[in-house]
């Protein structure tokens, strides 16, 4: 891959050259461009060491052979990760553990795409580790059972997403949005029902922007392809974002409040699933069928509905999960390693 032309990975290797002095790393399951890598690792890691070198915090990409006194290994646990973090603590280096999927309980599907070697991986990178990041209530409650010192630290809405706000006008057809990867948008299947019934009476309209188009026979759809840069401005072409999830998956039940997030911060009204992370957050939650069609109907029907509901959205998503809030939790807890005035 070439990422000579990406600004991000090319200030972060110029910065390194130039300080002395390091400070805090993050290792990453894959380095890639700002907009191609994985979404954890762009909003968890780049994101952050941005921030950070905003604040006069030196933070980069980890570099082999330089020296820090933290080091974030950023949803990385493989055995070179490991052997790696062996190698820092013999070095004084502070470790911690920065994990956004819960890969110790498998329930449901899970079991089919978390293996036992990733378990036996997180548990030994866990025994290493001086600190743990998660990203959810949830995975607090699983990664605190095996590390005392494990916090909660959620996941920034760039302000981008604030940049324009949709405008909720009397129209039709309403069109509900879905945005995620494709596989995972077969769990559209689990209100199909509800999707057919909404289409024959008010003729809805259903966006899925994915990766790649998912392929589902539910009701006629328009594919978008994912792209992050434009991504606050795709949400904008839909009315009501819509979150499905099966909830006996443990791998779903540690999601984060990001996939909602986006939608809630461009004023788009939410219903979804009631994820750990999504409760208490503005967001309409349904268990059954009958909820998810009486709630939709309801938007749908109610342009002042989805109005009010998108604008208390957007302003919960922007007091809560800026990332100036969200930094800050980061700088709190690498203050227990660093001396962040030292010169």
């Amino acid at each position: 891959m070439n990422h000579k032309m990406d600004t991000f990975l090319f200030l972060d290797y110029i910065k390194g050259i130039r300080n002395k002095k390091k400070r805090i790393g993050f290792i990453v399951p894959n380095v890639n461009k700002y907009k191609d890598v994985m979404a954890s690792t762009r909003i968890r890691c780049y994101d952050i060491i941005k921030y950070l070198n905003k604040e006069k915090i030196f933070a980069e990409l980890y570099k082999k052979n330089m020296k820090y006194r933290v080091v974030v290994f950023q949803k990385a646990f493989n055995k070179n990760h490991i052997k790696e973090a062996q190698n820092l603590k013999n070095d004084r280096c502070y470790i911690i553990l920065d994990i956004n999927v819960n890969y110790i309980d498998k329930k449901g599907d899970a079991i089919d795409y978390i293996s036992d070697e990733q378990t036996k991986n997180i548990k030994n990178m866990l025994s290493l580790s001086d600190s743990v990041i998660v990203a959810s209530n949830y995975l607090l409650d699983i990664y605190r059972k095996y590390h005392p010192n494990t916090v909660l630290i959620e996941e920034s809405i760039p302000s981008n997403f604030f940049r324009k706000k949709k405008s909720h006008i009397e129209h039709s057809p309403i069109k509900l949005i879905y945005v995620g990867y494709a596989v995972k948008a077969r769990e559209l299947l689990l209100i199909k029902g509800v999707l057919q019934n909404l289409h024959r009476e008010f003729g809805i309209k259903l966006l899925l922007v994915c990766e790649k188009d998912p392929e589902l026979n539910i009701i006629p759809y328009k594919f978008i392809k994912y792209d992050q840069k434009k991504l606050s401005n795709i949400i904008l072409e839909g009315d009501i974002n819509i979150a499905p999830r099966d909830l006996t998956n443990s791998y779903n039940l540690g999601h984060t409040f990001t996939k909602i997030g986006y939608p809630m911060a461009v004023g788009l009204p939410v219903v979804a699933s009631p994820l750990p992370s999504y409760k208490d957050r503005v967001a309409i939650l349904c268990e059954d069928e009958d909820c998810w069609y009486k709630q939709l109907r309801g938007l749908i029907e109610s342009t002042e509905k989805r109005m009010k509901l998108g604008n208390l959205g957007r302003e919960f998503v922007r007091e809560n999960f800026n990332i100036e809030k969200i930094g800050k939790q980061y700088i709190e807890l690498f203050n227990q390693y660093l001396e962040i005035g030292e010169k």
